[in-house]
């Protein structure tokens, strides 16, 4: 039985590099075979069910948006369940959900890494609050992403093979009621 999932595409649609229309994204997932395709808003959110594993999933869209690019984009796959849970599991109840962010890995954190991480936002006293999560980093600003300490200032050094992706929890609130639409 096909599962209903979440692909999402890193750096897509960003400051006018790595264009791939939406409508190219869920053509690319119909050749692929995938079912019940959908997107959301134009920075590579993809809804979709298909019984694959997850890294095969995450392999064959890859190849696709490779080629469509000519230079690979990083692709993460997850379950309904996984988006969804994470989203509500979010510790920040902000006035306007632009100012939090949920990024996910694909792999957790290491502690050590996650502690500093979380620690250097602390310390830098704007208000920013982080909390991570295994795989999930919350990221409330208070007042906004780009006049956030962690925005401006480097964040400690993440794999360059699992760098994550971001999503406002705006944007991933319209994501999970898409794939709690779709189930």
């Amino acid at each position: 039985m096909a599962r209903t999932h979440l692909a999402l595409l890193r750096g897509i649609n960003v400051g006018g590099s790595n264009k791939v229309p939406m409508a190219e994204l869920r053509a690319m997932a119909a050749r692929l075979g995938w079912k019940d395709v959908a997107t959301h808003v134009n920075s590579g959110n993809l809804v979709f069910s298909d019984e694959g594993k997850i890294a095969d999933l995450e392999a064959a869209l890859s190849a696709e948006v490779e080629t469509f690019l000519g230079k690979p984009v990083q692709v993460l796959v997850l379950t309904a369940s996984e988006w969804i849970d994470a989203v509500e599991q979010c510790p920040y109840k902000p006035t306007e959900d632009k100012f939090v962010h949920l990024q996910v890995h694909r792999s957790p954190l290491p502690e050590a890494l996650a502690t500093a991480m979380v620690e250097d936002v602390s310390a830098a006293g704007d208000g920013t609050e982080m909390t991570v999560t295994g795989r999930w980093v919350y990221l409330h600003t208070p007042m906004g992403l780009s006049k956030s300490v962690a925005f401006t200032k480097s964040p400690r050094a993440l794999s360059k093979n699992d760098p994550g992706t971001a999503r406002n929890l705006n944007s991933s609130k319209a994501i999970a009621a898409l794939l709690r639409a779709s189930a």
